[in-house]
């Protein structure tokens, strides 16, 4: 998709964007105030997005109101979206390859409660459409490649080998924190397992050096984790998404840089971001849409500051990223020719507690509420309808 062009931009105050990032491709869709803006990009292309007035808040369609409840966790990767809300997991959107998990292929335009487990605490989703969950400690994943070689599973399936898990990350190679210990599976071609090779591996393996592990993160082709109050990352060092000050890729955990006492990390395509002890949000790696958020589109081979404050999470796209500080929601970056290079706050969002960029929308808990916004091709903003909105929407949960 190509970025705002001449005349697409309006006039006024820039007050919120939208970031969609697919597979490496990431369009950006800016709201400004008293003018609509139009971006398209080609017809198969994941998205064609229209952003209109961002001055009012949150819209609701009439006759209909949004559930509410308590979010444990959110996830959203290419056209899907999973929410944990009082400990049941609720997913919708694209399900081509049973990304879902509710046994079927049919995408769904509004959240479906995923039978099958309970106790749920957190949901990943990543890769080419696979899905994790933690359920009363144990994992289970289904989607794209979760059977044998090529095989599609479209229900919840327990993954062996593991035991009071806490915490799961789902790219090309999936990353999980079971009794403390990291744990990554899967593709491995840049080391991303962390294993000291670059062979595939099909069992979840322990990263070794590692201990007293709280957050894991991995994405493509780079993973991260926080241990015993420090940062690590290995696999793919290209852009310097590692943090170690090189571009020497690592098959194994190596200290990032610069970060005191990280709370939570995101590891993307090709750049990272972490929230610091002190609530700071520092970005690191491939800068050349701004998505590390510093202002610049001057790579970073360890950790900048950017201008957010009070963060408690951050999520990364492809090409930006959002985090959710003060109540409110940041987001910075763009795969357009005037990128955001420092952070905008959302418009009509207060009391944001969790943010998730996924592959073609972006999605909050804002007080007891959930909403997305975004392209809506499959129904991935959970409203009922498959219409774009630059504006937040409500996500409509089963009463």
């Amino acid at each position: 998709p190509q970025g705002p062009g001449p005349g697409q931009r309006g006039s006024g105050s820039r007050t919120a964007w939208i970031i969609a990032a697919v597979f490496g491709v990431l369009v950006l869709v800016v709201g400004v105030v008293g003018a609509a803006i139009a971006l398209s990009g080609s017809g198969s292309d994941p998205g064609t997005t229209v952003a209109g007035s961002s001055t009012s808040g949150p819209s609701t369609s009439a006759g209909s109101s949004p559930g509410s409840g308590t979010f444990e966790s959110i996830a959203s990767s290419g056209d899907s979206t999973c929410a944990v809300r009082a400990a049941a997991l609720y997913c919708w959107g694209g399900n081509e390859r049973g990304t879902l998990g509710d046994g079927t292929t049919t995408d769904r335009p509004r959240p479906v409660a995923i039978t099958g487990i309970s106790d749920v605490s957190a949901v990943s989703m990543g890769g080419l459409g696979t899905t994790c969950a933690i359920s009363s400690g144990d994992l289970y994943c289904w989607g794209y490649g979760v059977g044998q070689p090529g095989q599609n599973v479209p229900l919840p399936t327990k993954v062996a080998g593991l035991s009071r898990v806490t915490a799961v990350s789902v790219g090309l190679t999936i990353c999980a924190i079971s009794d403390g210990d990291a744990y990554c599976w899967r593709n491995n071609a840049n080391g991303q397992v962390g294993n000291g090779s670059t062979g595939s591996v099909d069992v979840p393996t322990r990263v070794a050096g590692l201990s007293n592990v709280t957050a894991v993160s991995t994405s493509h082709t780079t993973s991260c984790a926080i241990a015993g109050g420090s940062a690590y990352c290995w696999g793919n060092n290209r852009e310097g998404q590692i943090g170690d000050g090189t571009t020497i890729d690592r098959l194994t955990p190596t200290r990032v840089l610069g970060l005191d006492a990280p709370t939570s990390i995101s590891a993307s395509l090709y750049s990272t971001c972490a929230v610091a002890g002190s609530g700071g949000v520092f970005c690191w790696g491939q800068n050349s849409s701004g998505q590390l958020g510093d202002g610049t589109e001057q790579d970073r081979r360890t950790p900048a500051r950017i201008d957010v404050r009070g963060a408690t999470e951050v999520s990364t796209a492809a090409y930006g990223a959002c985090a959710a500080a003060g109540g409110s929601a940041y987001c910075w970056g763009s795969r357009s020719d005037q990128p955001d290079k420092s952070p905008d706050r959302v418009n009509g969002l207060s009391g944001v507690t969790e943010v998730t960029t996924g592959s073609a929308n972006v999605c909050a808990v804002a007080g007891d509420e959930m909403y997305c916004w975004g392209l809506n091709g499959k129904g991935q903003l959970g409203n009922g309808t498959t219409t774009t909105s630059s504006e937040p929407q409500p996500v409509r949960f089963p009463a």
